[in-house]
Order: structure tokens, then sequence, then C-alpha cells
């Protein structure tokens, strides 16, 4: 099935016209690298996003935990839940705990499973998926580790700034084709109308046979390279189609002059035949037999002789 589909569309892109083929291939070659060159900056832009949104949930989580200094020593549960009720202005904030030094939950905003502190906190300071941030940072108080805050947060910034960067790319590599179609368009008649010009030209002659036309050759190219050998090949053919033409006008002159000498030839000997048919026609037929009698009496007479010994018989004596 592949296959199948991979040869009509090399048949498709055979069966277009060169200016199309070539149009399409710098509109595509220009799409692929706008694509490319947006997906960087936007990938970039996102990264960039990302780790500035990590570095303020880690600036958040050092308030926090300087805020609750005081909420971690007393083990004071409404202070600590006012601390982080201020979260609820943040909407990308999931989920936030304090914990007190011995990984006990003494405050939470929004509810969940707390996550598994100890082995989460000793592998990473924050953590990143697809879905979320989680952020671990330990309070201390005169060095002395007095709490953890717990930060989880989802990726809607980025997400949102995803969104926004999406339709800005697709108008600029839009714009940006429609651009390099038109600048194409322009463009390629440098290259492509002398070979426009050089089709029509054996066009032209495949039809009429008229090897007298030239394709016209202005760049001093490759292209213009072709195309003088194209024209000098013409050159060619004409000189020998010339020669061709004389030897064959030279030969029907010969075949003439011998045609009219046969003629004459034809007609003489027919006015002689004429002429002894009328003489023979005139003359009286016994003094030609006389005649032929004369002109043949040798003959005549041997015969009569070469009878006559044949019934001679000659007795002994």
């Amino acid at each position: 099935m592949k296959t199948i589909f991979k040869h009509k569309i090399f048949r498709v892109l055979q069966e277009m016209p060169l200016k199309v083929k070539f149009l399409l291939i710098l509109v595509l070659t220009s799409a692929l690298s706008l694509l490319f060159a947006c997906s960087v900056l936007v990938a970039n832009d996102l990264f960039q996003i990302r780790e500035s949104l990590v570095q303020g949930l880690a600036k958040q989580a050092g308030l926090i935990g300087d805020n609750s200094s005081a909420a971690l020593v007393f083990n004071d549960d409404d202070a600590a839940q006012e601390i982080l009720s201020g979260f609820q202005h943040q909407p990308n904030i999931l989920q936030a705990i304090l914990f007190t030094p011995d990984g006990k939950s003494l405050s939470q905003y929004q509810p969940g499973t707390p996550p598994d502190f100890e082995n989460s906190f000793e592998q990473a300071i924050y953590r990143l998926s697809w879905q979320s941030i989680e952020i671990y940072r330990k309070i201390y108080l005169n060095n002395e580790h007095i709490g953890t805050i717990y930060l989880l947060s989802n990726l809607q910034p980025v997400y949102q700034k995803f969104y926004d960067l999406l339709p800005i790319a697709v108008v600029a590599m839009v714009l940006s084709c429609l651009l390099a179609l038109v600048v194409s368009a322009r463009l390629q008649r440098a290259i492509l109308d002398p070979l426009v010009y050089l089709t029509d030209v054996a066009t032209q002659i495949s039809k009429n046979r008229d090897y007298s036309l030239r394709a016209p050759s202005k760049a001093p190219d490759e292209i213009g390279t072709l195309i003088d050998g194209f024209n000098t090949m013409l050159e060619d053919i004409q000189a020998r189609d010339q020669e061709l033409d004389q030897h064959r006008s030279h030969l029907s002159e010969m075949v003439d002059e011998r045609t009219t000498a046969l003629s004459e030839a034809n007609t003489l000997l027919q006015n002689e035949m004429l002429e002894r048919n009328l003489i023979s026609k005139k003359t009286p037929i016994w003094p030609r037999i006389s005649r032929e009698r004369t002109e043949n009496w040798p003959y005549h007479a041997m015969q009569h002789f070469k009878l006559s010994g044949q019934n001679l018989s000659f007795s002994p004596l």
C-alpha cells in the first residue's frame, strides 16, 4: 500500500510542469526551514519559561519557609494554614504542604495525597514532568532544620505561552511561504524561461521540421551553454539538409537530362521507323522479289546443285 502511494506521488510529480515543480520545491524548502527555526525558537522560549517558573517557585518556597518559621517552631497549624492560603490567588499551584522535621504534615493547601517526603527529598530539589513541577525546600532557623515546604505546580504558564506563540508562528510561516512564493516566481524566470523557450523551439522543430529556428541564449551559465550547444546542433543539421537538398536537385537535373535525351532518341527512332515503313510501302513487290532472288542467287544455285547431284547416278565404264 505504501509502495503504491509512493508511486502515485512520484507519477504526479513527474507530470507536473517544470515551473510548478520549481515553485513546489522552493515553498517546501522554505516551509521546512521556517518550521525548524520556529520550533527551535518556541522550544527555547518554553524552556526559558519553565526555568523561570522553577526559579519563581523556588523563591516562593523560600519566602513561605521564612514566613512559616514561627509556625513550625511552635507547631501552630492555624498560622501555617493562613500562610499557605495565600496560594489561592495562584491557580497554577496545585498543592502546598508544610512538613515538620520528622516528616509529618503540619498544614496543607488543597487536598491530595502527600508525597513520599523522605525518598523524594533525597532524590532532588525539584522534579519536572510533562504535567507538573515539584519543589522541595528545607527550612532552617539558626542553622537548625525546623521543617520542609513542598510545592506542586502545573505547567499551565508554559502551555499558555505555547498556545500564544503557536498562532504567531503559523502566521509567520504562512506569510513567509507566500513571500517565498512571490519572490521565487519572479526570480525563477532567470532559470526557467530559457528552458521553456528551448522546449518550445524543440517542439516546433519536431512538428514543422524547420531547422532554421534558434533558441535565444542570454545567460553565460550552464543553461546558456546548453542552449548554445542546441543551436550549434541545429546549424549542423540545417547545413546537412542544405547539402542534401543540393544533391537532390543536382540528381533531379541529371535525371531530367537523361530522360530528355532518351525521349529525343526514342523520337528519332520512331521517325526513322516510320520513314522506312513509308519507303517499303511505296516500292513494288516484284522488283523486290527479283532483287531478293538476285541478291541470293548463289545460295539458291548451290541448293539446286546439291539436290541435282543426289538424283544423278554414274555407271562404271
